[in-house]
């Protein structure tokens, strides 16, 4: 329901209920029964306009505070993989992905997939981190731009740019993360996305 239908209708009901008692206190309601059963029906009127027009609002405000917390965690799950994998911390980064994730290096031919390395199951996915580690020997790393989108159980996370030892390198990168069980894990990593000049 929308915000003005439901403004509309808390509206009708408290005025509905505002005439009820009106009505009753002025003694145009002279039956005894319906006079007592008019003032329960005032008060539940009011109270169902006050919930209509109150608790649409309270659900969004709940549901914009747990985007940003999942947002902040996903955040915190980006942030931890770049670290683990500076410090080639194979344990941290296993617990990150779920069991069968993906991890696609796309070489900057984002529309060619003819050349794409792609590692499914955490087995490859160390692999891979072996091999950035060997061939980056990175101290540092972090994340340009980084852009978090939370739908539900499902968020992605994109940057466009990594800093790998505070030089620049033009990079698109998008992490897919499923909430499981309460916890962010990283389904699918994908990255070499910006086409190579």
């Amino acid at each position: 329901m929308s915000n003005l239908a439901s403004f509309i209708i808390s509206i009708v009901l408290i005025l509905l209920a505002t005439g009820i008692f009106v009505a009753n206190k002025r003694g145009l309601i002279t039956n005894e029964v319906l006079s007592s059963g008019s003032n329960i029906a005032s008060v539940l009127a009011f109270v169902l306009a006050i919930a209509i027009f109150a608790l649409p609002q309270l659900a969004s405000q709940n549901n914009s505070a747990s985007i940003e917390e999942d947002k902040a965690a996903v955040t915190a799950i980006v942030n931890l993989e770049l670290k683990s994998a500076v410090e080639l911390d194979l344990v941290t980064l296993e617990s990150l992905y779920t069991k069968n994730a993906i991890v696609v290096d796309r070489h900057g031919t984002p529309n060619d997939e003819s050349d794409d390395t792609v590692n499914i199951g955490w087995d490859n996915i160390r692999t891979h981190y072996i091999g950035l580690q060997l061939f980056y020997k990175p101290k540092t790393m972090s994340l340009v731009k980084l852009n978090v989108d939370v739908l539900g159980d499902k968020a992605t996370a994109t940057h466009r740019g990594v800093l790998i030892d505070d030089i620049y390198r033009e990079d698109l990168s998008i992490y897919t993360l499923n909430k499981i069980n309460g916890h962010w894990l990283i389904t699918q990593l994908e990255f070499g996305l910006l086409q190579n000049p």
